[in-house]
């Protein structure tokens, strides 16, 4: 099987990101929100949990039971924080 082409999209790399939120022990994993309306369409497949707006970059997670709400966004800003974008 062959590995899928990276997606970038306006310069970030959404499966770095995707797989930074994904390293975070506070999150059990990303998801497309109550609506499915965070989800990137990519060719051949779709990303649930990260979607590119023209400012910012919205995810979506679903976190782990008893972790405070605070302490999942920071443990994911952190985690994106080293993420550049690319040109």
């Amino acid at each position: 099987m062959t590995q899928p082409a990276p997606a970038i999209i306006d310069g970030v790399d959404l499966d770095a990101v995707a797989a930074a939120v994904r390293g975070c022990p506070a999150i059990d994993d990303l998801s497309p929100g109550p609506w499915g309306g965070v989800v990137t369409y990519l060719p051949g497949r779709q990303l649930a949990g990260v979607r590119v707006a023209s400012d910012h970059v919205l995810i979506s997670v679903r976190g782990r039971w008893g972790v405070p709400v605070a302490e999942m966004a920071r443990q994911v800003r952190t985690a994106v924080a080293g993420l550049d974008r690319k040109s």
